[in-house]
């Protein structure tokens, strides 16, 4: 298996041997702005791509209290998952990885894509580690999947293949759940981009552990988790709105 350190190898079948490397979004990193503001990265070429023998799953943690689940890859025969391959520079795939959690949550597999106008890339994607994912898949919120079938549709991924993630069911979420996900989110990626990246991982995996708990010490655990967080995550809204008005 590929390292990570052979990103900027970055080789397909038309010989192209640019520095930087590939690689496979199929999530919610399919949507364009989202996956910018993620970790402010510049895409030097992209495809759309299918690769076979892996399939579309949600058996990630995803972030309490709204979001149960996230997309991950899984390897079986005869399955296809669609997305798209990126060419990112090493630095910035670096960035993208930290934006993710390091290696805390996924491991960096390294596939074979075939893109729609029939090029083979080796591509890297982000695959759930064994010790993370969860015991058995969930639903993701409306929210979430709603950024997949976005992107699939911005970036151009086959028709049928969008279908397929339209008829994929959601979880419920009530709206406060909702805004309490968006903060933790909020406040993670920016701690991701910064030397805060390790406790704030460390954070989310607890937050994400208390999920799995019966439903009374799981409200406490995590209102005691969610609070100081959410307290920043509104002051950071607070200095973006300020920011923007000077």
């Amino acid at each position: 298996m590929s390292q990570v350190g052979r990103f900027d190898e970055g080789m397909d079948d038309s010989g192209s041997s640019d520095r930087g490397g590939w690689y496979f979004a199929y999530g919610s990193n399919l949507e364009p702005e989202k996956l910018r503001i993620r970790a402010d990265l510049e895409i030097l070429e992209e495809a759309c791509a299918v690769v076979e023998g892996w399939g579309l799953c949600f058996d990630m943690p995803g972030i309490p209290p709204a979001e149960p689940s996230m997309a991950n890859l899984f390897e079986e025969p005869g399955k296809t998952v669609h997305g798209a391959v990126i060419r990112l520079s090493d630095e910035d795939f670096q960035a993208l990885a930290r934006s993710e959690g390091g290696d805390r949550f996924y491991r960096q597999v390294e596939l074979e894509a075939t893109t729609y106008d029939h090029r083979r890339i080796r591509a890297f994607a982000f695959v759930g580690i064994t010790g993370v994912r969860l015991r058995r898949a969930r639903p993701p919120s409306r929210r979430y999947l709603g950024l997949i079938r976005s992107g699939a549709r911005a970036r151009g991924l086959d028709p049928d293949y969008c279908e397929r993630l339209d008829q994929l069911p959601t979880a419920p979420a009530s709206a406060l759940a909702r805004q309490l996900s968006t903060l933790v989110l909020e406040v993670y990626t920016c701690a991701a981009k910064t030397r805060l990246g390790d406790p704030a991982s460390h954070y989310l995996r607890l937050l994400q552990r208390s999920d799995e708990l019966p439903v009374v010490p799981r409200a406490v655990i995590q209102t005691g988790l969610l609070a100081p967080v959410v307290i920043l995550g509104a002051v950071l809204r607070s200095f973006g709105r300020l920011r923007e008005r000077l």
